[in-house]
């Protein structure tokens, strides 16, 4: 069970978000979190970040399975098939589907060779000017 006191928090100045039965996995994700500032140059991300992530074979099938419309597809609100600037958009994840000042959008992009913002060069601009200007 989800509490929604937006109307509430809206008088007093604060939001909260209550969830019962909690499990181990929602606490931590409330905990305050120690945070690092890294400054990462190109070729730290390259040499180290690059490999760990290739090393770890972080699982992205979940990104395949929303661009090829196996989960999430009645969530998808718009659709770029293009296969070099297209993407899906779609509420994020953890939006309530109630309070649409909480609601913002993720655009996941059908190119499978871009791994991360970090690999965004010059030559992807036309891809962002085409998720900024048919996102909005």
């Amino acid at each position: 069970m989800q509490v929604d006191t937006s109307r509430l928090n809206k008088r007093i100045g604060i939001k909260t978000t209550v969830i019962c039965p909690a499990t181990e996995k929602h606490v931590k994700k409330y905990l305050r979190q120690e945070t690092f500032l890294i400054n990462e140059t190109e070729d730290d991300y390259r040499s180290i970040t690059l490999p760990h992530i290739t090393q770890q074979s972080f699982s992205v099938q979940w990104v395949y399975n929303i661009l090829e419309k196996k989960a999430e597809a009645d969530r998808i609100v718009f659709e770029d098939p293009d296969p070099h600037v297209g993407f899906v958009l779609l509420p994020d994840f953890k939006w309530d589907q109630k309070q649409l000042e909480d609601l913002y959008l993720i655009a996941i992009v059908h190119r499978r060779d871009l791994k991360s913002l970090r690999d965004l060069t010059p030559d992807n601009l036309p891809l962002l000017r085409n998720i900024l200007e048919k996102g909005v």
